[in-house]
């Protein structure tokens, strides 16, 4: 089956987060969301008007910016859903996309860089033909990511002063898995983080969203933490 992008929505936050406006993600199996705050205080929390649970990805930081992606598979949807960052001070912000195809969680990777105008997310080769990959990066102060090298840009928005942080989004759908390694480019020279996490697609005819590889003969369920 393959991958498609059944909606996203971003919210540019605040000094305490914010809330995204409503979408409509009938038919997604499939949510992740990438989350840029302020390393100086708590991570935010991470919560949607759908009571879904979401699993933090390692979370990359340098300097004042720490970067984060979650995700959850099989998620309770439909319309006027919104996705809520908060935490005091942490100057979070969430740019979030919902997908229909999904079968498992695959990889990740991430990396950081302080005083670049460019960062790579680091490679990940993924394990199957046809997987989704969605890669994320932050920028301190008022910069932006204005663009990636590899598949689309899907959403971006500049930082503010004393508000938020720049942030970018990008995936692409994978017809062969080769190795991919995307590089953001930012409006300038700051510290940078990046993110970037692999999906495998469900086969044909519709395979159930949150079981992994097979290990002993047997699919392993993915426990999905509540984890920020």
């Amino acid at each position: 089956m393959a991958f498609s992008l059944v909606s996203n929505v971003t919210t540019t936050g605040g000094a305490n987060g914010g809330t995204t406006a409503g979408i409509d993600t009938t038919g997604a199996n499939l949510i992740t969301v990438v989350v840029p705050s302020y390393s100086g205080t708590a991570a935010p929390t991470l919560s949607d008007s759908k009571s879904n649970t979401y699993t933090g990805l390692t979370e990359q930081v340098v300097i004042d910016n720490r970067l984060r992606m979650f995700y959850v598979l099989s998620p309770t949807v439909g319309g006027s859903h919104t996705f809520t960052v908060a935490g005091t001070d942490s100057f979070s912000s969430c740019i979030v996309a919902a997908w229909s195809g999904a079968a498992a969680f695959d990889q990740q990777n991430g990396a950081t860089a302080a005083g670049v105008s460019s960062l790579a997310t680091g490679s990940v080769t993924p394990s199957e033909n046809n997987e989704l990959l969605v890669y994320g990066a932050m920028i301190n102060d008022v910069g932006d990511i204005t663009a990636v090298d590899i598949g689309t840009l899907l959403d971006h928005f500049a930082g503010v002063d004393s508000v938020n942080f720049g942030c970018g989004f990008g995936y692409q759908i994978q017809t062969t898995a080769t190795a991919r390694n995307p590089s953001f480019t930012g409006s300038g020279t700051f510290n940078m983080n990046a993110v970037i996490a692999t999906f495998t697609a469900a086969a044909a005819g519709g395979a159930t969203a949150g079981f992994g590889p097979l290990i002993g003969g047997q699919r392993n369920r993915h426990i999905l933490n509540a984890r920020a």
